[in-house]
């Protein structure tokens, strides 16, 4: 059973690596470069799927690892680290990427410059994947 769930965590984890952090930077990229507001928010649209598969990739991969947890034990250093950034990274992408990229969805012509600029969802654009590179690395090295 262990090494089934270490392959549901870490198939899991890749998924949501690739779908939310990865994907997210990828649609900043495409709509700070969007020729028009309607393209930037046809670009949003069309990811929205690609987060809501990365989302439950990472329940199921955090479920997984909740599993694994139990055999080195809950309260380790690396792993009580890991769940701390895992709650900032989520807190991040739901709280601000998320209302951020509906917001501008669902913004008019005239109030889509002022939201795509925000400050907050930019520094998010950079604490959320370090926060991502940060558990990427506490899972791998697990330092004592």
């Amino acid at each position: 059973m262990y090494s089934v769930a270490l392959f549901i965590h870490i198939g899991s984890m890749m998924i949501g690596f690739a779908a939310l952090p990865v994907a997210g930077a990828v649609l900043r990229l495409l709509i700070w470069r969007a020729p028009t507001p309607e393209g930037a928010q046809m670009i949003v649209r069309a990811f929205q799927p690609t987060f809501v598969v990365g989302g439950v990739a990472v329940g199921v991969g955090v479920v997984a690892g909740l599993y694994l947890a139990q055999f080195v034990g809950f309260t380790d250093r690396w792993l009580t680290m890991t769940y701390g950034l895992m709650l900032l990274a989520a807190g991040i992408g739901i709280l601000i990427d998320d209302r951020w990229a509906r917001r501008l969805r669902d913004s008019n012509r005239s109030a889509f410059d002022t939201i795509s600029n925000q400050f907050l969802p930019r520094a998010a654009a950079i604490v959320g994947p370090v926060c991502w590179l940060a558990i990427l690395w506490l899972m791998i090295d697990k330092p004592a």
